[in-house]
């Protein structure tokens, strides 16, 4: 997909060209993930861009995966359910229902991003990305791909979300 050469490319990274099972993913889930994501995700492998964004692709039920962020978010909110407030007026995701669905963070506390999945296709899901978990939600009608290519080259359109410049020119860690 267009969008993810140009973020290999943005970071001058090869595309690792992993295998990911995406089956058990999605079963695990209860829904499919969009295509772009997955192509991102078997392209970069596990890392940072810029010291600034962990983008969810690790296969694993860990930190860096989008069932692992899920997860958490779910044994949170078992501890605390009044916490549900904190992502109104949305919910967080639940199969056959429309939510937040977790798909990477900044290294800076609190800035999140997610899907706002459900529905027929997930190429349609909209991102939703907030600064602070008391702040106002930001909606950007693109793909994570497009979302993370626009981001590192400092593009107004994901504003505020784009990488700082003092991170220096772009670039993605592999863990």
């Amino acid at each position: 997909m267009e969008w993810v050469s140009r973020v290999l490319e943005t970071v001058a990274q090869d595309n690792l060209h992993l295998e990911i099972d995406w089956n058990a993913i999605e079963h695990e889930l209860g829904t499919r993930l969009p295509d772009d994501f997955k192509e991102l995700a078997e392209s970069i492998g596990v890392g940072e861009f810029s010291e600034y964004l962990y983008v969810d692709t690790s296969d694993k039920l860990d930190d860096f995966s989008v069932l692992g962020d899920l997860a958490s978010i779910r044994r949170a909110l078992e501890r605390r359910p009044v916490a549900v407030r904190v992502y109104e007026p949305y919910q967080i995701f639940t199969p056959g229902e429309v939510g937040l669905l977790p798909w990477g963070r900044a290294v800076q506390e609190g800035v999140e991003f997610y899907w706002l999945a459900g529905g027929e296709n997930p190429s349609q899901w909209p991102i939703l990305a907030r600064l602070d978990p008391s702040e106002e939600w930001y909606r950007f009608d693109m793909t994570v791909s497009e979302f993370v290519f626009r981001m590192l080259t400092g593009d107004e359109k994901v504003s505020p979300f784009r990488i700082p410049e003092v991170m220096g020119p772009p670039r993605y860690e592999v863990y």
